[in-house]
């Protein structure tokens, strides 16, 4: 019962690992163990949250009835952002990017110990994501435009938007889980990006509002501080969908033949170059 969080993940990922090397190789009953394991975990850890969660939500029951103040029950069964926070928060293996701040990254001693990932498509959102450390990341490939227009920026009331109970189409970008949301089809569009939102800014004006504010190595933590909630929504917002974008540009360029064929030069030996000018003799054999 004495575990802390991060041996869970631990045991998670290391079985995770375990089963994809060797799964055609291990015998049922090996198999059979791991899964005992693991689900003996959940068990332990549902337990707990359920105890956690039942005394909360008797604290918010009891705050509503005396004060009238409103705050949210939880769930004791946590989302997959929840998951995402928690691998973040209680990385099992992590490095420092920048002086300050972590990140959970797994290190290797060669290219080839890194297992092959897939981009996935959902299908209900008509979304390409991945996952990484827990963290769903989805987007799409996007048209880029000189100027802001449709499509180029998030709705700011997401599902309070009133364009759902009109059934007119909002001109500013909707994630598809905001139509899921109000069991309404997902419509064939596209979060589009403006040239300068791949542009980073240090400047925080409205000027700059649809450029990245957060990116340049010696200013980050300058930039996490200052910026404001409402850029900081915007930034989050582009950078999830020009990742996606990114990822699928890079992917077709590959598909193409491209990055093998046009791979980076190798600087010839000056030893091997002539230190004189020198014309060029055919074979005439």
């Amino acid at each position: 019962m004495d575990r802390t969080l991060r041996s869970y993940l631990e045991l998670a990922d290391n079985t995770y690992d375990f089963l994809e090397k060797y799964f055609v190789a291990i015998s049922d009953k090996n198999i059979e163990e791991k899964i005992v394991e693991l689900q003996s975990s959940i068990k332990t850890i549902q337990a707990v949250a359920y105890q956690l969660a039942h005394v909360s939500n008797l604290a918010v029951r009891a705050l509503h009835k005396r004060s009238k103040i409103d705050i949210t029950p939880v769930d004791p069964y946590p989302k997959p952002t929840d998951i995402g926070t928690l691998r973040v928060l209680n990385p099992i293996e992590s490095k420092e990017i920048v002086s300050g701040i972590k990140l959970p990254v797994k290190t290797v001693q060669t290219i080839n110990d890194i297992p092959v990932s897939n981009i996935y498509y959902i299908e209900p959102l008509k979304q390409y994501a991945i996952n990484i450390a827990g963290i769903t990341i989805k987007g799409n490939l996007g048209n880029i435009v000189n100027y802001q227009c449709d499509q180029s920026a998030k709705c700011e009331y997401g599902t309070d938007c009133k364009s759902f109970k009109s059934q007119n189409k909002c001109p500013y970008w909707h994630d598809p889980e905001d139509f899921i949301y109000h069991k309404q089809e997902v419509p064939d569009t596209y979060k589009n990006f403006t040239v300068g939102s791949w542009i980073y800014s240090k400047t925080k004006t409205p000027k700059t509002y649809f450029a990245r504010h957060i990116g340049s190595r010696d200013k980050i933590i300058y930039d996490l501080n200052t910026i404001k909630k409402v850029q900081f929504r915007e930034e989050i917002s582009n950078r999830e969908n020009q990742l996606i974008h990114d990822l699928l540009i890079y992917m077709i360029l590959n598909s193409r033949g491209l990055i093998e064929r046009y791979a980076p030069w190798k600087k010839i030996p000056t030893t091997l170059m002539p230190t004189t000018p020198a014309v060029l003799q055919l074979d005439k054999r």
